[in-house]
């Protein structure tokens, strides 16, 4: 519209911007964040919600069905899946929307893209519960259908709801199976279709016995246009509990237990009452319990002196840690974790408040 009213102005050059900002709220500005995951799941719950009630579903046995020709979905198939990785970004793992706004519950990490090479990939975590597992709105239908277009066309992505049965009727394995018969790729929330979305790049023949093994709960490890692989579930959780920057060996991180027997506080109550006090760095871990860098106490056991004054201006732990473990060269390529240690804390408090506000001098 914008170019023929140039034209009809009699412009010989007609030009005009516009930003696709499918998940950006109406009037927000400042605070959207158009890399969040977490915004997108948040929002295809809540379309989903509003579209689908139980009244649609109470004749027959219907899937629900879903065109997200106009919205975003980063990972394509690999959405259908908890979590994928990125060869290009230093491995670094990614969840996918898909899955967690289906199956995603009250805690879950969800970890997307780091904007440079050593910055935490952790955005935050879910605060409510998916579409499929939130028993105080159980879902209707026995599953949805996503058709999301592609350069080559459409791509039907299915999600199967674990919980759906009707007695005698219809089971969760009639469900798998007519999405298995309907959609390019598909998923359920025991997460088994793992492997066949890693092996869907091409047609892999493998003996029999190959095939068994990778049908046991794998965890996605791909890149779009690279020939994937597949990491076990232990070494997806590994991956996600440490950063996994090259050249920087993992911390040692503590459970709460580990953490109160160190320091000999009574519980580990007291030491999630230290977290929320700012006083230590954790955060959640991939089995949804917290962890803690051992790093950050003294040869004493005790918190070092300082981290009270920079851990509340990060977002979450991870982004603390993240941001202290860093050689930053407004600190003469020190660490702040390190001048902490060194009892520099207004040198550390000063260079993170400047990094907060934007000074990465």
């Amino acid at each position: 519209v914008e170019l023929e009213r140039q034209h009809a102005q009699g412009k010989q050059v007609a030009s005009d911007v516009r930003v696709i900002q499918p998940y950006r709220e109406y009037g927000e500005m400042e605070s959207y964040d158009p890399r969040s995951l977490i915004r997108v799941i948040k929002a295809l719950r809540h379309k989903s919600q509003r579209a689908f009630d139980g009244g649609q579903f109470e004749h027959s046995v219907t899937l629900a069905l879903v065109l997200a020709d106009r919205l975003e979905l980063p990972g394509g198939r690999f959405d259908l899946a908890p979590y994928y990785r990125h060869e290009f970004r230093d491995g670094s793992i990614s969840s996918g929307v898909l899955w967690h706004m289906a199956y995603g519950i009250h805690g879950t990490p969800i970890f997307r893209l780091p904007d440079f090479a050593g910055k935490g990939s952790l955005e935050g975590h879910l605060d409510s519960f998916g579409l499929f597992v939130d028993a105080a709105r159980p879902f209707p239908g026995p599953g949805m259908i996503v058709l999301d277009r592609i350069q080559a066309g459409r791509t039907c992505l299915g999600l199967a709801n674990d919980a759906f049965s009707v007695d005698g009727d219809w089971s969760v394995d009639d469900t798998r199976e007519v999405l298995s018969a309907i959609c390019d790729h598909w998923n359920d929330g025991e997460n088994s279709q793992n492997c066949n979305l890693a092996c869907a790049a091409s047609v892999i023949e493998r003996p029999a016995d190959e095939a068994d093994r990778l049908r046991g709960r794998l965890a996605v490890d791909t890149v779009t246009g690279v020939e994937p692989h597949l990491i076990g579930t232990a070494e997806a959780e590994r991956r996600m509990s440490v950063r996994t920057r090259e050249g920087v060996a993992p911390e040692a991180l503590l459970t709460s237990d580990e953490l109160a027997a160190r320091v000999g506080l009574k519980t580990r109550q007291s030491v999630h009452d230290w977290l929320k006090r700012g006083r230590i760095v954790g955060w959640r871990g991939a089995k949804r319990s917290y962890v803690f860098p051992e790093d950050q106490f003294d040869e004493r056991g005790r918190p070092l002196e300082g981290l009270d004054r920079v851990v509340g201006l990060f977002s979450d732990g991870y982004a603390a840690w993240a941001w202290l473990t860093t050689e930053l060269a407004s600190l003469d390529g020190s660490t702040p974790l390190r001048l902490l240690a060194d009892g520099e804390i207004d040198r550390v408090a000063k260079a993170a408040e400047g990094d907060r506000q934007g000074d990465f001098a």
